[in-house]
């Protein structure tokens, strides 16, 4: 599990420092509470990246 936990990280802080937008994840402004709770967190982090660009 560790692996895939530091492979999940590493993906992410790639997404970060190119900017580059994650995958199947909306930058709508709005979170979807159905979703799991890493995906919550991923879509506020998305959103105040967005907020910090204005």
């Amino acid at each position: 599990i560790a692996v895939l936990w530091i492979e999940f990280v590493r993906e992410i802080r790639w997404h970060w420092e190119e900017s580059q937008p994650l995958p199947k994840i909306p930058a709508n402004g709005s979170i979807d509470l159905a979703t799991c709770l890493i995906n919550q967190k991923l879509q506020m982090v998305i959103n105040s990246n967005d907020l910090d660009n204005f």
